[in-house]
């Protein structure tokens, strides 16, 4: 037979084919099948629960944890397994409950014995049916362990109601033999209220959306098990991971869109795109449609408002258009969250919603439409092909194309309508987080994906960022000189090549370009922090200083630009007002939710290279002291000081200031308990520094001679 992946019913796939596409969820995969094992050695007995929203991939992981512990031979004599239906409808009491069981047991096992006593069972009252049928499980489950696996208890629990809850209850504690596999697609009261039987009972694991890396390596796995080499190749594209940027904008993280929408993401005909889209909308709608019948009336009411809409509102609008009290709206968006339905975005104290899974409102669309281009499809035509893209297409067609012109021109008039294009919107959110953390390898790559889409002058300039943030200077230069000769007039562009520049320590080129840049934009606030960065590294204070100032009255408040000022008033000696500026950088940022406590080392470093009077060495550590430990944040100026242990080996610095730097720091500090570690790596520092004796590290504890090692540049393994 051959395999296939199944978008709906995944338990339907053989074992390695599950495996074949399985992506993200290894680890917790493998913690499932270490406690239901443990729960079959030992006498522990552990339940699981998995929570989220439906084509998040419940049903995957449990089919293969299943098969896993299934194929496991040294259990084969332990166990056995009662997979329940996905929907058990008709399961109003706990007989109804066990009945079901020993129906599935029945289908496994074939077990004579076991089906005369079940048919036993028909013959008596439902009160002493159910205390016998109690008795049967148990005997014939015996020294064995009973593995359960129950899809959407809400359901389940929903029919079974209070009094069954608590009689399943009463017996799984009673009679330990069993371990539950169950998944939910949210919370429900049956566990989470602690009134309730299940309260505390299950270890429960919410399922995280598939973010775009773990997307892209599903369809990699899809397409190898497909054995499609055509549309592997196509995802390592930029214009392949562009469309799977589109995919993910229209999926929302669903494991079971991307299985849907991997047989056609390397389409390039319009024909064969909408046949596709058609076929495969077509499929969900009877979907979305009973995900639609699950919701009460006001929860209908405010799903159908936000299909309407097209995007994100706060909770005052769709109250309004709802026509429901605020309160009302806020707390049926709750619990239309926990559902899965909707996705929140806060936006400074405002939370706006907008549907998890945009295929439903196509789905909506589709039934919508009279005798004109469908909407969806010309919205997807929006995201699918740029407008450059459209019009080539436009001007290829032959005259018999009636259709696919239609479709065409009236993308083409939306994107003039509304210019803004989805996936560039969702490619600039990533780029933007990246860069934030950083992450200039993702963010390149995300940037090589707006290269081809548009291939702007801000594009190749935020290439040009990102390649020399991973030190790839040449490549990064010739990205900013193609964003400059596309735009010179950019100012974007020529901040970016400034710094390249910088990170060169190129510091006089990348003054020139962040001068260029701030004749351009004069009022960019992150062109005149950069612009102080780079005097600040050409040690021209004073203009730093200005210019830090001029950045935070244009509204640049990050904390590094606060605490830059105040680096550069101590810089130039004017400590008084040095330590005023520090102090409003601590008042802002150390005590924020990630608390800052700025370059301690800079500080640090600055008192003992431009002062050699002991006395002003004494009494600007102990005001340093004073003023850390007033903002709770001391350890940073411990960390300060031992990240400034490499500056001591200088040659220009003898022992002697050395030795008197240490003795300086342990009469004001010694008594501070933040700061006994790196007093005590400042020492061994200090006594290595004169004597070479490796037996010196060695006295330190492993964790803490290591970060010295790394310090001092020393590689080889102490013993």
């Amino acid at each position: 037979m051959k395999s296939f992946i199944s978008r709906f019913t995944p338990s339907l796939m053989k074992h390695d084919d599950l495996e074949a596409i399985f992506v993200q969820r290894e680890s917790l995969a493998s913690r499932i099948v270490e406690l239901i094992r443990d729960s079959i050695l030992t006498s522990a007995k552990h339940h699981v629960l998995l929570v989220g929203p439906r084509g998040i991939g419940k049903t995957h992981l449990v089919a293969i944890a299943y098969h896993r512990i299934k194929e496991m031979g040294d259990l084969s004599k332990r166990l056995l397994i009662a997979w329940l239906r996905e929907e058990e409808w008709g399961v109003t009491s706990f007989l109804d409950l066990l009945m079901r069981i020993f129906r599935v047991l029945l289908e496994e096992y074939n077990d004579t014995l076991l089906k005369e006593g079940v048919e036993s069972l028909y013959e008596l009252s439902p009160d002493v049916a159910e205390r016998k049928a109690g008795e049967l499980l148990k005997d014939f489950v015996g020294d064995r362990t009973l593995l359960i696996i129950s899809e959407n208890l809400e359901e389940l629990f929903s029919g079974l109601g209070d009094e069954g809850q608590k009689r399943l209850r009463s017996y799984l504690q009673g009679n330990p033999f069993s371990t539950i596999l169950a998944t939910a697609q949210s919370l429900f009261n049956g566990i989470s209220l602690q009134t309730s039987p299940f309260y505390g009972f299950f270890n429960i694991n919410h399922l995280e959306e598939l973010d775009l890396d773990n997307a892209t390596n599903l369809l990699e796995k899809i397409a190898e098990f497909n054995g499609d080499r055509e549309l592997a190749s196509f995802i390592e594209t930029p214009n392949g991971k562009s469309r799977i940027r589109a995919v993910h904008h229209l999926a929302g993280g669903s494991h079971r869109v991307y299985v849907i929408f991997s047989q056609f993401i390397n389409r390039d005909t319009l024909d064969e795109l909408v046949e596709s889209v058609m076929k495969t909308l077509d499929d969900l709608t009877p979907y979305y449609q009973v995900r639609m019948m699950l919701l009460s009336p006001q929860q209908r009411k405010i799903v159908e408002f936000l299909c309407n809409r097209r995007g994100a509102a706060n909770v005052k609008e769709i109250a309004e258009r709802c026509f429901m009290a605020h309160q009302t709206a806020s707390g049926q968006l709750k619990v239309l969250k926990d559902m899965g339905y909707v996705r929140p975005d806060t936006v400074g104290r405002e939370s706006y919603y907008e549907l998890r899974e945009p295929l439903m409102r196509l789905c909506s669309d589709v039934k919508k439409q009279r005798g004109e281009p469908i909407r969806l499809l010309v919205d997807f035509l929006r995201i699918w092909f740029s407008p450059y893209e459209l019009e080539q297409r436009l001007s290829m067609l032959g005259s018999d194309n009636s259709l696919e012109r239609e479709y065409l021109l009236r993308a083409l008039q939306i994107s003039k309508e509304d210019p803004g294009n989805p996936v560039i919107s969702a490619c600039l959110k990533d780029l933007f987080t990246y860069l934030s953390k950083a992450d200039f390898t993702h963010a390149l790559e995300v940037v090589d994906e707006l290269v081809v889409i548009q291939g702007n002058s801000f594009d190749w300039g935020i290439r040009g960022i990102c390649l020399g943030g991973l030190e790839r200077y040449e490549e990064g230069l010739a990205s900013c000189a193609k964003a400059i000769e596309l735009d010179p007039e950019n100012g974007v562009a020529w901040l970016s090549q400034g710094s390249v520049y910088y990170r060169l320590g190129r510091h006089e080129e990348a003054l020139l370009s962040v001068n260029r840049a701030i004749e351009l934009k004069p009022n960019h606030d992150t062109i005149w922090f950069s612009r102080g960065m780079v005097l600040f590294n050409l040690k021209r204070y004073d203009e730093a200083f200005a210019t830090f100032n001029k950045a935070i009255e244009l509204g640049y408040q990050d904390s590094i630009v606060f605490f830059k000022r105040a680096e550069s008033i101590l810089a130039m000696n004017r400590w008084n007002d040095g330590i005023k500026a520090l102090e409003d950088a601590l008042i802002h940022f150390a005590h924020a939710d990630k608390p800052d406590a700025g370059n301690t080392m800079s500080i640090i470093s600055n008192i003992f290279s431009n002062i050699q009077d002991l006395s002003l060495w004494r009494d600007r550590i102990k005001t340093l002291i004073k003023l850390y430990s007033k903002h709770n944040v001391l350890s940073s100026l411990g960390q300060g000081l031992v990240r400034g242990i490499s500056d001591l080996y200088s040659p220009m610095v003898s022992d002697m200031a050395v030795q008197a730097w240490l003795n300086v720091w342990r009469e004001v500090g010694g008594n501070k308990p933040e700061l006994q570690i790196p007093l005590r790596l400042l020492d061994s520092a200090v006594r290595y520094r004169k004597s070479k004796d490796i037996r010196i590290l060695l006295e330190l504890p492993v964790e803490e001679r290591e970060v010295l090692k790394q310090l001092l540049g020393i590689e080889e393994k102490l013993t």
